[in-house]
């Protein structure tokens, strides 16, 4: 079961991924989509500037519209390099008509030295599944979801998902070897035989010894013996073509 999901996980978080990188793609990086009546926050550098002057931001929107507010604008040094980081929040009124505004930010430096940033596309929709319709993913076009967001929650749901098979599987594994059981993990066709392969490290198995194979229910399939040995895993022979993975080796 927890194998199932985790590869389910596993094959759904990589299409989210992929998605989200083909969103990512067909976006531009200069544009912004938003919906009437929410908030969409602007941020740029200031390579020249410097926090101790005077600095002020203007922000020219066209067509010109009084249904866009520019609020909560500051300026912060950056912290790894010289120059100003500046951010600002545009609060997109519900009365706002759909479709594409330019967006011109320019600061100025001492009331006259003007720094003009990069000019940005404000993609304007009237609600939330328009803007979904819209978009170049496949998931946030059919199922409302954020391509990177479920590609990341649902690929730590199959790490989380193979951690703990991975862990089942050896408190199980260890539980069988300390009741003297050991788990066979592949079963291939001999003939009229079948060679049992099993995890046997520390050489519990001995040459000559009959030893029972078992069904997950505890049915009696037959006796093998040991017919070669590696350093993690040994191969039994078994006189009987019906046992599986799955199946035990009884010890005592």
């Amino acid at each position: 079961m927890l194998g199932a999901l985790m590869s389910t996980a596993l094959v759904f978080g990589t299409a989210a991924s992929v998605d989200a990188f083909y969103s990512n793609v067909k976006t531009p990086s200069d544009r912004i989509a938003a919906v009437s009546g929410q908030s969409v926050e602007l941020a740029g550098t200031l390579e020249e500037a410097s926090i101790d002057s005077s600095l002020a931001l203007r922000i020219v929107v066209s067509p010109a519209t009084d249904r866009i507010v520019v609020n909560g604008t500051r300026f912060e040094p950056r912290r790894f390099s010289e120059g100003v980081a500046w951010r600002t929040t545009l609060t997109l009124m519900p009365q706002l008509p759909s479709g594409l505004y330019g967006v011109s930010v320019s600061v100025t430096e001492n009331s006259s030295v003007h720094l003009p940033t990069p000019k940005i596309d404000l993609d304007v929709f009237p609600s939330e599944e328009a803007l979904d319709a819209a978009s170049p993913s496949f998931l946030m076009r059919h199922a409302g979801l954020n391509p990177l967001s479920t590609a990341v929650r649902t690929l730590l749901f199959a790490l989380l998902a193979g951690f703990s098979w991975w862990t089942l599987r050896f408190y199980t594994r260890a539980q069988l070897r300390k009741r003297g059981y050991l788990r066979i993990y592949h079963a291939k066709p001999d003939g009229d035989d079948t060679l049992l392969y099993c995890l046997d490290s520390d050489r519990r198995v001995e040459a000559g010894e009959p030893y029972p194979v078992l069904t997950a229910a505890g049915q009696t399939l037959g006796t093998a013996f040991l017919l070669e040995r590696e350093s993690r895993y040994c191969v039994l022979k078994l006189t009987s073509a019906r046992a599986r993975a799955g199946c035990m080796v009884a010890l005592t």
